[in-house]
Order: C-alpha cells, then sequence, then structure tokens
C-alpha cells in the first residue's frame, strides 16, 4: 500500500466514525454543472452542432466523457483527469470543437472547498500528489495542517486533483466567472 493510499484509507475511517454533526462538515460540495468537453465550442454552439453520436466517448482513452444528463457528452471529473490529448475533439465530423491547436482547451480552474479534510485540521496531501502541473503547495502552519494552495496560472484545469480527492473538497470552476461569488457572474 503506497502513502496516498494508507491517507485516502485513513480518511474513509475518520469519515465512516463521524457522528452526524461533522457528516454535514465533509459532505461532498454540491453537484457542478455539466462540463462539456475541451475545446468545445461555446455551450449554445456546441448544443447546435454535436449530434450526440459518442464518437468522442469513444476516442477518450481516459474514459473521463460521459452522456450527461441532457445527452451531450460531459467531463465526469470523478473518473480521473484530462490529459489533453485532442481525440475527442479531432474525431467530431460535425464541428462542435475548435481545433486543438487553436486556443486553451478550457478555462476551468480547481478550487479548494470547505469541505477539504486539511481545512478541518486532517492530514491529507492527496490534491497534490495527483496534480501533473505541480500546481498545488501547502501552506506551512506549525502545529498545524498545512491547506493547499493553487497557483491558477498553472493548474491546467485537467481535474486529476477533484478525482483524487477523497471527500471532494475540490471544485472544478471556470476561471473566468468570480470565485468570491460561488462561480457566479
Amino acid at each position: 500500500m503506497n502513502f496516498t493510499s494508507f491517507l485516502a484509507n485513513k480518511c474513509f475511517e475518520f469519515l465512516l466514525h463521524c457522528d452526524g454533526e461533522s457528516d454535514r462538515k465533509y459532505q461532498r460540495s454540491s453537484p457542478e454543472q455539466p462540463v462539456h468537453p475541451p475545446w468545445s465550442l461555446d455551450d449554445r454552439e456546441f448544443k447546435e452542432k454535436c449530434d450526440r453520436c459518442g464518437t468522442c466517448l469513444e476516442q477518450c482513452p481516459s474514459t473521463l466523457l460521459v452522456t450527461g444528463p441532457d445527452g451531450f457528452p460531459a467531463v465526469d471529473f470523478s473518473r480521473g483527469g484530462c490529459s489533453f490529448c485532442g481525440l475527442c475533439a479531432k474525431s467530431c465530423t460535425r464541428g462542435a470543437f475548435t481545433e486543438v491547436a487553436a486556443r486553451r482547451p478550457w478555462w476551468l480552474m480547481a478550487v479548494v472547498t470547505e469541505g477539504c479534510l486539511a481545512r478541518q485540521n486532517v492530514f491529507c496531501r492527496t490534491c497534490g500528489e495527483h496534480c501533473p502541473a505541480d500546481a498545488i503547495g501547502f501552506s506551512q502552519q506549525a502545529g498545524g495542517v498545512g491547506e493547499p494552495r493553487i497557483e491558477q496560472e498553472r493548474c491546467s484545469g485537467c481535474g486529476a486533483c477533484r478525482a483524487a480527492c477523497p471527500v471532494g473538497g475540490i471544485r472544478m470552476v471556470n476561471g473566468n466567472e468570480n470565485i468570491e461569488n460561488g462561480g457566479k457572474r
């Protein structure tokens, strides 16, 4: 058993033994709005051009793409992080994606929520260990647990940290939105 698995097991053990009051503190954050695959056109254009054929889902080597609640392709970050291979966008024959080299895959970024174990003074560094961009560091706190700090300029929005978090303490938000207002403009 590696260190990450050990920590995850301890976190789950801790959560199983919490009383009802503590359980609310560690609940997963509210569900996010469905996110279309990387390089998708804006929502309206994407839905006009996408015929829901499922080719992009089949091409995703990470199996990160699923059929969303509205029938359109969506990202399921609980399955892992996006490698940004571009196969989803390249497989589309309907023009629902921009060219992979033309722009960033999306404007998503990770945000640490109040449900984070470290914010509850429980040692956990799972998100940082799974971040391929090394965008997550931990604050130094004498006698306390260091909280994760995400360097937004380094965060690609791949979601690997969110997938790895044992309590759903990471949320993916649109980087163009005002985070202080809960992701709302």
